[in-house]
């Protein structure tokens, strides 16, 4: 008998406030997460699920950005004093506002991708709320992306782990179906990606390399 449902303190903040809730449903995920996706509604509101991903994904995303322009900084301060010195400045809003806005959109459209891989399977049960608030819970682990050095790679596998849990158990669906929902859109953008570098090589390469059109 599968265990009854429960809603995330996450969705009763009201009872013990936003902070109180958020740890509490952060500590449910990470602590038992096989328990919690056991026990999410499919069915349940959307919003708070994608907030909560914006709370946990979003601020480790500006952090890292504020990093990577600080290095790019120190990299552009080491080629102005070179010997042939190059002239050029990435604006800040780049790192702090415009990348992790795409990185929170690329997140956003692989779960799209996985959830139509499992419609065309027949598999997503728990419908595209399920998908959505599978994906949404299964972001606890983003909150280690504040550490340093490894904190990006263990929130990223992390997250990877707990949105399969998450999907196999909202959907009911079987292992290689949620596997399979996973590799055909990376498959699909590996594809993308080869097809569009060898264009490039055909098109561009020659006239920079003086190879025969």
């Amino acid at each position: 008998m599968p265990p009854p449902h429960e809603i995330p303190p996450w969705e009763r903040f009201r009872e013990a406030g936003p902070l109180s809730a958020f740890i509490g449903t952060l500590w449910s995920v990470l602590r038992s997460p096989a328990l919690f996706f056991s026990r999410l509604r499919a069915d349940g509101p959307v919003r708070p699920a994608l907030l909560f991903w914006i709370v946990t994904t979003l601020p480790p995303f500006v952090v890292s950005g504020i990093e990577g322009y600080s290095f790019m900084q120190e990299t552009i301060d080491i080629l102005m004093t070179a010997p042939r010195p190059g002239v050029f400045e990435i604006p800040w809003w780049i790192f702090v506002v415009v990348a992790p806005l795409v990185q929170f959109a690329s997140l956003l459209s692989g779960l799209a991708m996985v959830h139509l891989v499992l419609t065309l399977l027949g598999y997503a049960r728990g419908g595209w709320r399920g998908t959505w608030r599978a994906g949404g819970y299964a972001s606890a682990p983003a909150v280690f992306g504040y550490l340093p050095l490894v904190g990006v790679l263990v929130a990223g596998i992390w997250t990877a782990v707990l949105q399969y849990m998450a999907l196999k158990r909202v959907h009911a669906a079987p292992t290689w179906a949620v596997l399979l929902a996973y590799l055909i859109p990376v498959a699909g953008i590996m594809a993308i990606g080869i097809g569009l570098v060898l264009i490039v090589i055909a098109v561009v390469a020659p006239a920079f390399l003086g190879l025969p059109g």
